[in-house]
């Protein structure tokens, strides 16, 4: 073959090779992202506006809810990575973890921990998770997605086929509408952190092939809203943050104020505030995705919380020293436990679209931070991705 030939077509070639290899690979990994337009598996639901379902006649694995888990200790949670992101459940003493990588699977786990039905739902696409006291007027209600609702998944119980958005425990329609489950406290954090908190804490056990698979392109703080959801927002996008923003959602009798991780990333581990006219804490560990709020009421006593020099969570009261889980540890109050406030961690889209009348944190940074031997600390920024070779993708 000509030299000159091969000098000077075999590159062009190679590059052409090269792009359509690509162009062929970014294709695969957002084909399901990129049509601006609802597919065809979902069909408007007219009764409820911004409901689509899926067609029935099509059927998906990760539609499929996981029903009762298989539980396994942490010493034998070999199938886990410390940097796995998980959904934390503490609750009556008791400590669960459900790995991000299986629950993206199913979006929706129908449970019984410590003989009491949960729910667990999650979507990787809004970072949005939440779990739920699965029981209405003594019935156990279990549960399935099936379609999307208000820029996020949407669930039906099997029992009456009322529908339930997926992040917050109440039913919009069926013979259900109007009631609501009982919202437990749930953490977003990796497995390293949560087994920090909680070292005796199961896990759910999932065969390693499925970290791969549907969801596993998306990762904490997705920078955009996926068409699929936008086609169903019930009203314009909400522009004061930007949609992939994560964010401490609180709400209170009725009022709701948003938390960026970013500005709870520069004020430490603790934030006195009031909202709804209650007295609550935040409690958030730096550059992570653990956040949760309490009251700071016990008895007839308004807690204040500061972080201390050497970053334990302190009342200024009791000097007493308390965890994560609201629990006084040491001190003249030990034993005690905060009383959990409606919270979650997802991102700014989805939490602006379900309380369109929240409003934003901003701190005042004056009387943010006191000074003194006790003052609280203010680590530079940094703010966090899911990171490692096990962690979901950018899309």
């Amino acid at each position: 073959m000509n030299k000159k030939w091969i000098r000077t077509y075999l590159p062009l070639c190679l590059m052409a090779s090269l792009v359509f290899v690509v162009v062929v690979l970014c294709t695969h990994v957002l084909r399901d992202e990129l049509p601006d337009e609802v597919p065809k598996r979902y069909i408007e639901f007219p009764e409820l506006p911004g409901a689509y379902l899926f067609d029935k006649n099509e059927e998906y694995y990760w539609m499929l809810p996981l029903n009762d888990a298989e539980w396994r200790t942490a010493d034998h949670a070999d199938h886990m990575k410390s940097d796995d992101l998980v959904f934390g459940l503490y609750w009556n003493d008791k400590a669960w973890a459900l790995p991000w990588w299986i629950l993206k699977n199913h979006h929706v786990a129908n449970l019984v921990l410590d003989h009491q039905p949960v729910l667990v739902t999650f979507c990787e696409v809004c970072s949005s998770a939440c779990a739920f006291h699965a029981v209405v007027d003594g019935q156990r209600y279990t549960f399935r997605i099936v379609g999307a609702y208000n820029g996020t998944h949407f669930l039906a119980d099997y029992e009456t086929g009322s529908y339930w958005p997926s992040f917050e425990g109440n039913s919009v329609y069926g013979p259900r509408k109007g009631s609501k489950m009982e919202r437990l406290p749930l953490y977003q954090c990796t497995w390293k952190e949560w087994l920090t908190l909680q070292p005796k804490s199961l896990v759910a056990y999932g065969a390693d092939i499925l970290r791969t698979g549907h969801g596993q392109h998306f990762e904490p703080g997705n920078p955009r809203i996926h068409p699929r959801f936008r086609k169903s927002l019930l009203r314009p996008v909400d522009h004061r943050l930007p949609p992939g923003e994560l964010l401490l959602g609180v709400e209170v009798n009725g009022k709701s104020r948003a938390y960026p991780l970013a500005t709870l990333d520069k004020l430490g581990r603790v934030l006195n505030e009031k909202l709804g006219g209650q007295e609550i804490v935040l409690l958030h560990l730096p550059d992570t995705m653990m956040a949760i709020a309490f009251s700071r009421q016990i008895g007839d006593n308004v807690l204040i919380f500061k972080q201390g020099d050497d970053g334990q969570i302190l009342d200024q009261k009791y000097h007493g020293r308390w965890n994560y889980n609201g629990e006084a540890i040491e001190g003249t109050l030990a034993g005690q436990k905060l009383s959990f406030v409606s919270s979650k961690v997802e991102e700014w889209y989805i939490w602006a679209a379900f309380h369109p009348k929240t409003d934003i944190f901003e701190p005042d940074i004056s009387t943010a931070l006191p000074t003194g031997p006790e003052a609280w600390l203010a680590p530079p920024y940094a703010r966090r991705r899911a990171a490692g070779p096990n962690a979901p993708n950018s899309d």
